[in-house]
C-alpha cells in the first residue's frame, strides 16, 4: 500500500474493527478469538492496494468470510456478552448452523447486506443465497422470528468489543481449527446423505428424546423463568451502571432532579421505578404459576432501556440516520432530546452547587472565571472531577448568569450542536436555538421594590432573529411535550421583555417617547409574515403609537404575557384574525 495512504487506511481499520469483530462473534467465535482473527485479517489488508473506503469494506468481508468458511470451532463457544438467556440460546442456535448456511444469513439479517452483494462476495448465485437464507428461517423455527431476531440484534448492539491495534499480526486463534476445503452451498438437486451423517443425526435425536422430559418438567420451567428474571435484573443494572459511568454521576443525582423538577416524574416514573414495576408484575405471574409473555416483557424492557439513552447517544444515532426530510420524526427527536438534556443539565447544576463550599466557594465569586475554574479542577474532589468530565461529554458547559447569583450548566453552541441542527428538518431549528442560546433574558433582583428587573441577554437585532426563528418552529409544529413548552416559554419571555410587559416604563426615553432602537425593533417584527402572532400584536401597537407620535398605546398598556400565548394558539388554529388585545377586568373579591 502507498505510504501516503497508510494513515487513512489505519483510520478506516479503526472504524470497521468492531464491526468485523462482531461479525466473527456472531459466527460463533469468542470476543478474544474475534480480536485475533480481525488482527490476522488486517495484517493481510496492509498488503493490498486499497483505493477507497468502499473497496476496503468489501475486501474485509471477503477476507473474513474466507477465514470463517475455512475453519470450524472445536466446541460451541458460550459467552456472557449477551444478557438474556433467550438471546444466548438463539445466538448458539445460529452459530451451530453449517458455515455455508449461517454466513449468508448473518450478513443479510445482522449486517443488512443485499443478497446480490452477498452472492458476489461468496462467489454464489443470488438464487442460491436466497434459498439458503429462506432455509435457515425454516431451520430456526422461531415462534416470532422478526421480534426474536430484532431483540438479538439489539443485544448484539450492546456489545462493545475492544479493538487493540497490536492485534494486527498474522495469527489464527489457537482454539480454531482449519479444514482443507469449504463445503458447497446446497444445489437444487437432493444430495444423498452420508452414513456417518445419518448416524450423527440419530444420536442427536435420541439425546433430544431423553432430555425432552427434563426440559418439559414444571420444576425446570419454574427455575428457567426465575433465571430469566435474574437476567433481566443483571442486564438492567449493567445498563444503568454504564450510563452513570459515562455521566460521572450516581443514580441519586438523577432521582434528586426528578424530585425537584417535573422532568422524569416521581420515583415511580423514573426508569428505576418502571423497571421495578415490571419485575414485580413478572414475579407475581411466577408466584401464580402463569407463563410469562417473554416477547411482550422484552418489548417493555427495551422501552425502559431506551429512556436511559444519553443525549450524545441520541445525537450519534441522529447523525447516522438524519431526519432532514421528516418533520414529524424531527419533532419527536427534539422532544426526547431536550428532555434528556434538561435532566442531565439540572443534575449537573445541582451536583456542582453541592461542592461549592468544599472548593473554596469559587462558585459564589462575584465574577466567575470559567477558564480558571476548569484549570483548577485537578484539585477538586474526584467525584466532582468525574461530573465535570461527564458534563463536557454531553456538550454542556458551566456558566455564570448575570443576576442569577449561581453557576449552572448550559448546552453549548458549537460544531456539535450545528451537526445536530443540520441533521434535522428546518421546522424544528427553532428548538435548537432555544436550547443552545439560553438564557435569553437576565433577571436582576431589586431589593427596594422587591421585584426582578429584566434585560435582554443579547442585542435587539439578535433577539429579533431568535423570536422569528422560534416562532417559525412554533407555527410549524404542535406538541404538549417539554420541548414545545420550553420553546414557547423562551419565545414569550423575549417578547415580554422587548415590549415591557412588566410596565416599568423602560421602553420610553426622557422625552416620553419609545426609544429609537425599540421603534426600529418593533417595526422589524411587524414586517414579519401575515400569519405571525408577534407581527399582528406589534402592528396594533405601532398603529396606535403612530397616532400619538410614539408616546402612548392602549394596546401596549394592556399587553400581558398571556396575550402572546393566546395569539400563538389562534395562529396555530388558523384564527389569528380574531385576536385582540383586550383588557382583563378586575374581579371584585367577596368576603
Amino acid at each position: 500500500m502507498k505510504n501516503e495512504d497508510a494513515s487513512e487506511l489505519e483510520r478506516w481499520q479503526d472504524i470497521y474493527a468492531e464491526r468485523m469483530m462482531l461479525f466473527a462473534f456472531q459466527f460463533g467465535c469468542s470476543l478474544e478469538q474475534a480480536q485475533e482473527l480481525v488482527g490476522a485479517t488486517y495484517n493481510r489488508v496492509d498488503e493490498q492496494q486499497i483505493e477507497n473506503e468502499e473497496q476496503l469494506l468489501s475486501l474485509l468481508y471477503k477476507m473474513m468470510i474466507e477465514k470463517l468458511t475455512n475453519m470450524r470451532l472445536t466446541a460451541p463457544v458460550t459467552s456472557d456478552a449477551l444478557s438474556f438467556e433467550e438471546d444466548e440460546q438463539l445466538h448458539q442456535q445460529i452459530s451451530c448452523l453449517h458455515n455455508e448456511w449461517k454466513l449468508p444469513f448473518i450478513l443479510s439479517r445482522f449486517h443488512h447486506m443485499a443478497t446480490t452483494e452477498i452472492a458476489t462476495i461468496m462467489g454464489r448465485s443470488t438464487e442460491q443465497v436466497e434459498q439458503v437464507i429462506a432455509s435457515v428461517y425454516q431451520q430456526l423455527n422461531l415462534v416470532h422470528p422478526d421480534k426474536q431476531l430484532a431483540f438479538l440484534q439489539k443485544s448484539y448492539a450492546r456489545i462493545r468489543p475492544t479493538w487493540h491495534k497490536e492485534s494486527i499480526e498474522p495469527a489464527i486463534p489457537e482454539s480454531i481449527e482449519t479444514v482443507p476445503s469449504s463445503p458447497q452451498l446446497p444445489q437444487r438437486q437432493v444430495i444423498a446423505k452420508k452414513p456417518l451423517y445419518v448416524w450423527l443425526v440419530g444420536i442427536i435425536v435420541l439425546i433430544g428424546l431423553v432430555g425432552f422430559s427434563v426440559l418439559t418438567s414444571e420444576d425446570y420451567k419454574q427455575k428457567s423463568r426465575e433465571k430469566y428474571v435474574k437476567r433481566l435484573q443483571t442486564s438492567f443494572e449493567k445498563e444503568m451502571a454504564q450510563k452513570l459511568d459515562v455521566l460521572g454521576l450516581v443514580e441519586e443525582d438523577l432521582q434528586e432532579v426528578s424530585h425537584y423538577y417535573d422532568i422524569g416524574g416521581d420515583y415511580k416514573g423514573t426508569v428505576r421505578g418502571q423497571f421495578n414495576s415490571l419485575i414485580r408484575k413478572l414475579e407475581q405471574q411466577l408466584e401464580q404459576g402463569k407463563k410469562p409473555d417473554k416477547p411482550h416483557i422484552q418489548e417493555q424492557y427495551e422501552q425502559i432501556i431506551k429512556q436511559m439513552e444519553l443525549p450524545t447517544e441520541m445525537a450519534q444515532r441522529l447523525f447516522n440516520a438524519p431526519l432532514t426530510t421528516n418533520p414529524e420524526r424531527s419533532l419527536a427527536f427534539m422532544e426526547r432530546y431536550m428532555k434528556s438534556v434538561s435532566l442531565v443539565q439540572q443534575a449537573y447544576s445541582m451536583k456542582v452547587a453541592r461542592y461549592n463550599e468544599s472548593i473554596g466557594n469559587r462558585l459564589s465569586e462575584t465574577v466567575f472565571d470559567v477558564e480558571t475554574f476548569y484549570d483548577q479542577q485537578a484539585t477538586f474532589p474526584e467525584d466532582l472531577q468525574g461530573a465535570l468530565s461527564g458534563l463536557e461529554g454531553q456538550n454542556l458547559r458551566l456558566k455564570s448568569v448575570e443576576g442569577w447569583g449561581v453557576v449552572s450548566s448550559f448546552y453549548e453552541k458549537n460544531s456539535f450542536s450545528a451537526q445536530v441542527r443540520n441533521s434535522l428538518h428546518p421546522d424544528v431549528h427553532g428548538y435548537l436555538t432555544a436550547l443552545e442560546s439560553q438564557p435569553f433574558v437576565y433577571y436582576q433582583y431589586q431589593e427596594e421594590e422587591d421585584k426582578f428587573l429584566t434585560s435582554l441577554a443579547y442585542s435587539l437585532e439578535e433577539s429579533i432573529e431568535f423570536i422569528i426563528e422560534m416562532e417559525q418552529s412554533l407555527l410549524a409544529t404542535t406538541s404538549e411535550g417539554l420541548a414545545y413548552q420550553h420553546l414557547s416559554g423562551s419565545y414569550i419571555e423575549l417578547l415580554c421583555v422587548m415590549t415591557d410587559c412588566e410596565q416599568s416604563n423602560r421602553v420610553f426615553d426622557e422625552e416620553g417617547k419609545v426609544k429609537d432602537d425599540l421603534q426600529k425593533a418593533w417595526r422589524a417584527l411587524a414586517e414579519n409574515s401575515e400569519d405571525s402572532p408577534s407581527a399582528v400584536i406589534m402592528q396594533q401597537i405601532i398603529t396606535e403609537m403612530d397616532a400619538t407620535e410614539w408616546t402612548s398605546s392602549e394596546s401596549l398598556s394592556r399587553l400581558q404575557w398571556f396575550h402572546f400565548q393566546e395569539a400563538l394558539q389562534l395562529a396555530n388554529e388558523g384564527k389569528l384574525k380574531f385576536f385582540t388585545i383586550e383588557e382583563i377586568e378586575e374581579i371584585e373579591m367577596i368576603d
